[in-house]
């Protein structure tokens, strides 16, 4: 089960568009593996609508084979869409 920590902050939560930065970071740790996890996203809230975009970073834990392990480092780009009701 992955565990992980998200940050929002709101810039001017008391306006109708409000600016914000979330920053997340997380891992994974299971019998055969794990990773961690992070992300840096800047966007805004309007109403019940919110979008932002940024970088992400995973390192993760491949396939074992006998003493050695295969790591994986893929970066991308994280776009959040969402609705609130």
């Amino acid at each position: 089960m992955p565990i992980f920590v998200n940050s929002r902050y709101y810039f001017k939560p008391q306006k109708q568009l409000s600016p914000h930065v979330n920053a997340s970071l997380g891992g994974l740790c299971t019998w055969h593996g794990g990773g961690i996890y992070s992300a840096i996203t800047m966007g805004f809230l309007s109403g019940n609508f919110s979008f932002s975009s940024g970088l992400s970073f995973m390192a993760a834990d491949g396939i074992y084979h006998w003493d050695r392990k295969n790591w994986h480092f893929p970066f991308g780009i994280v776009l959040k869409c969402g609705f609130s009701f």
